[in-house]
């Protein structure tokens, strides 16, 4: 082993390192993971090596070689004795939650330096109306949520309000998408364009994030991430995909993410979309204007 045995004791992670015994406190601790070094390459086979990553809130990483069945006994240890800690990397980034099924943490997704973004500190979501007790508590005491900003328009939010959350700061962005939701509801647009909506929604898209008053929102939004001291950041629109993902996309922009992992996160949302649309489809077969057309359309945007 290249760093010798690692062991917690007395609220420490120890392990020596350079003949020294390096402690780092357990609440110092923000994220820790398991990364795989080597691979296959060209028909050439590489020695895997199993590294536990340990991230500190003052950015010192520390990388330890030792075996994967360590490392998983280490990261055990981490959930009980640090629960605020982030462990490990969750692959599709969903969040499961009973009230939403569009709840996804952004932790994890690598910049083109090579950093990530911390899990547990950046939260995007569908509607947070109606939620479950249980979802009310893993909001503030697992997810440590503080600050909550609302894309939805003034209709949408009298309509159907945000859940009250106890210890978190709601901020409503109501004018932020407010003239292009009431034009281009997703519902309005299936029953009544006839053209190709995929190029429909392109457009406005581009005429959107080239708007004056939204982009004086979305400064507005990212004041808001730089801002927040404590806590995660939990922010949200009707379905989470639309407008949601446009804020997303000028977030992960900013922070250097590659553009191809921006549209996949973007994307993603069509998966769990799609669970919901099966789901509520059923509600629209009694309407005059359903069709399978209108399904088709709906399915599209």
């Amino acid at each position: 082993m290249k760093y010798g045995r690692v062991f917690i004791k007395d609220g420490r992670l120890c392990f020596s390192k350079h003949m020294l015994i390096v402690n780092v406190p357990l609440h110092d601790i923000q994220w820790a993971y398991m990364k795989r070094e080597g691979d296959s390459y060209y028909g050439q086979h590489q020695v895997v090596n199993n590294v536990l990553v340990i991230v500190t809130k003052d950015r010192n990483i520390y990388q330890i070689d030792i075996s994967e069945k360590e490392i998983n006994k280490i990261l055990n240890q981490l959930k009980v004795a640090n629960p605020k800690c982030a462990i490990g990397f969750n692959v599709s980034g969903q969040v499961m939650l009973q009230s939403c099924y569009n709840f996804r943490d952004l932790g994890g997704i690598e910049a083109n330096d090579g950093s990530h973004i911390l899990p547990g500190y950046l939260y995007r979501s569908d509607d947070i109306y109606h939620l479950s007790w249980t979802d009310r508590e893993d909001i503030v005491e697992k997810h440590d949520i503080k600050t909550i900003v609302d894309f939805r328009s003034v209709k949408e939010i009298k309509i159907k309000p945000d859940s009250f959350i106890e210890n978190t700061t709601n901020i409503q962005l109501k004018g932020c998408f407010e003239e292009f939701y009431i034009k281009n509801s997703i519902i309005h647009t299936a029953i009544n364009y006839k053209g190709d909506i995929k190029s429909y929604l392109s457009n406005q898209y581009k005429k959107l994030i080239t708007d004056p008053l939204f982009l004086s929102y979305m400064a507005q939004f990212m004041d808001v991430v730089l801002k927040q001291k404590d806590g995660a950041i939990l922010y949200h629109s009707y379905t989470g995909a639309h407008r949601t993902g446009v804020a997303t996309a000028i977030l992960l922009l900013c922070l250097d993410i590659p553009w191809e992992l921006i549209v996949d996160d973007y994307m993603k949302s069509n998966i769990h979309l799609k669970r919901e649309l099966d789901r509520i489809l059923p509600s629209f077969y009694h309407k005059e204007f359903y069709s399978k057309e209108f399904e088709e359309r709906l399915r599209d945007v």
